[in-house]
């Protein structure tokens, strides 16, 4: 993705550093007409008071040695920003001061921003600064007749906020460029400052190139528990920015196998008339599963799960870190609240059987209400995720239907994960020696949850499997409590593409996997830990086809009812993008 941002500014620099007439001594005549006065004070009208204490520090530092030894340099906020100086000031020190203040404001990037000095009576000492803070005035899509999103949902993620007065400051307005090219509605976006009608005002002249709205994958993979079937093929479809030019977006996804059929749909929006891409998500998923395996598969074992959720986003903080934006660097903070609702029902021979503590005739439903955080750090090297979830069991959702005589419903849980990834490209010495270990990057992943108290069996923590610990069935352990970790080195080795992109790399990825659990107010059964080393691969053959094959050593032997390729150690998925 690109920026493109361009600025025009040649038509401040008369407004910022043209001069002012010399001047000649008489105080009862025209400031124009006098070459030096006594200066008591310094009134700056228009400046905000929010730059007062820069302002002053900047002052002192730029005028240093330019002014005599008994003018002071104080700013304060009466009626009016003023500056007390009580000395005879000469003309040259008098446009010394215009000039420093017209260069504080093009330093902090205010680039139509500045001082001039109008022609004027000098009454009792006092002299008046005219400041002009160059505002953004408006905001002009020049291909709006051809975009899907409104107008509006740009604009408002453009324009400054009303404490900051639409006051133009070029790095944060660039800034706010390369956040909008993270949203994926966004394939490009070129932006020119152009003048306005008056002096100081500008106008962004901006052009949108949006990205493809729609898109098709299949995938198909072995992640799945043997018992209804590890190999599970699934349709997603992904419509972003709907007509309704909200920015708002519609997921579906099918999944299939043997024992399993599964689908989840999630429709979320921006709100509208906010800037902050305060976000709703409605989210519903079903799953319809019967156990395969023999001998189990003549029991009729049934299971029928269903949740749904609403949840609202908001980030608190975006932004790309100082000195300098970097569009490689980027920063967000984000905290989100969701109010879901689960049930299950259990089955044996077609009739409700109760497999579950807590259930009832195989019947459980109740509510959750969980409470996220998310930081997420990106820089050219190095990127860091962490993510909390506090979740809560609650009656307040809707009726309740547990034994609460074996457990009890109101829960506390902590979900803590946490995600690095480095690559060697930080280390240029790495290059000429090791090139190919100065391309490869390292992964580190960890999760862990912690409860209060015996869990439901929806909210347990699953290790074991391709994204916890490689080498074991998926979800080989079921626990209240647990932690899992893995670290991963993505070394690439060759390039094999059959299409003119610049796809093909095929990298391989030795991994180490860790995970322990435990129950809590119960006894755990064996093994509480387990653990595995092993080797992958990664390889795009085609622009629109992503493989990965990973094997790993179980350290720990586990004796299983049946065979499944996953008791060998591979798991794998191939991914197609169809549209």
């Amino acid at each position: 993705m690109i920026v493109n941002v361009k600025f025009k500014s040649y038509w401040l620099i008369v407004a910022l550093l043209g001069g002012i007439h010399p001047l000649l001594a008489a105080n009862d005549e025209p400031l124009s007409a006098q070459s030096g006065l006594y200066v008591r004070q310094l009134i700056l009208d228009g400046l905000h008071p929010t730059r007062l204490t820069a302002l002053e520090s900047h002052l002192k530092q730029q005028l240093a040695g330019k002014l005599s030894e008994d003018c002071q340099i104080t700013l304060s906020q009466r009626a009016q920003p003023i500056v007390s100086v009580n000395c005879y000031m000469t003309a040259e020190q008098i446009q010394a001061f215009k000039i420093s203040i017209s260069r504080f404001y093009i330093e902090n990037h205010y680039i139509n921003s500045g001082a001039i000095i109008p022609d004027q009576e000098v009454k009792e000492g006092v002299i008046v600064i005219r400041i002009i803070e160059g505002r953004l005035t408006d905001v002009v899509i020049e291909n709006e007749d051809q975009l899907r999103l409104s107008s509006g949902y740009i604009k408002r993620r453009l324009k400054f906020k009303e404490d900051e007065q639409n006051i133009l400051n070029m790095k944060t307005l660039q800034e706010r460029l390369q956040i909008m090219q993270q949203n994926p509605l966004f394939k490009q976006i070129v932006g020119n400052v152009a003048p306005g009608d008056k002096p100081g005002d500008g106008i962004l002249k901006v052009k949108v190139r949006e990205a493809d709205s729609l898109q098709i994958g299949f995938r198909f993979n072995n992640y799945r528990t043997p018992s209804v079937g590890a190999y599970r093929g699934a349709v997603e479809l992904n419509y972003r920015n709907l007509p309704l030019g909200w920015g708002d977006a519609f997921y579906f996804r099918y999944g299939l196998t043997k024992g399993l059929n599964d689908y989840a749909l999630n429709y979320s929006v921006p709100l509208p008339l906010m800037r902050y891409d305060t976000t709703l998500s409605l989210d519903f998923d079903k799953s319809d599963s019967e156990v395969v395996t023999e001998p189990f598969n003549e029991l009729g074992v049934k299971s029928d799960s269903e949740r749904w959720s609403i949840s609202l986003r908001h980030p608190f903080y975006k932004s790309y870190p100082p000195p300098d934006p970097n569009p490689q660097s980027y920063q967000e903070f984000a905290l989100a609240l969701k109010l879901e609702r689960r049930s299950n029902t259990t089955f044996l021979e077609d009739e409700p059987f109760p497999f579950s503590r807590g259930s009832i005739e195989g019947e459980m439903e109740y509510g959750v209400i969980r409470f996220s955080s998310e930081w997420l750090s990106r820089g050219q090297y190095n990127v860091l995720a962490f993510y909390n979830t506090f979740s809560f069991g609650t009656d307040a959702l809707g009726s309740t239907t547990i034994d609460k005589t074996l457990i009890d419903n109101h829960f506390l849980t902590w979900l803590g994960q946490f995600q690095w990834f480095g690559s060697f490209k930080q280390f240029s010495w790495m290059r000429s020696s090791f090139p190919r270990l100065w391309e490869s990057r390292l992964l580190f992943r960890t999760n862990i949850q912690l409860a209060n108290k015996e869990l439901l069996s929806l909210e347990k923590f699953a290790i074991g499997g391709h994204a916890s610990v490689r080498g074991y069935r998926e979800s080989q352990l079921i626990r209240d409590n647990g932690v899992s970790a893995s670290l991963e080195w993505h070394i690439p080795i060759g390039h094999l593409s059959f299409d003119e992109t610049e796809q093909g790399k095929i990298h391989l990825v030795p991994f180490v996997d860790y995970g322990r659990g435990e129950n809590k107010d119960r006894s755990t059964p064996e093994p509480k830990d387990i653990s595995s080393v092993g080797i992958g691969m990664r390889w795009s053959p085609l622009k629109k086809v992503h493989t990965q094959f990973y094997w790993a050593k179980a350290l720990r032997n586990i004796s299983q009812p049946d065979h499944d390729l996953q008791d060998e150690g591979f798991h794998f998925e191939i991914y197609v993008n169809l549209w």
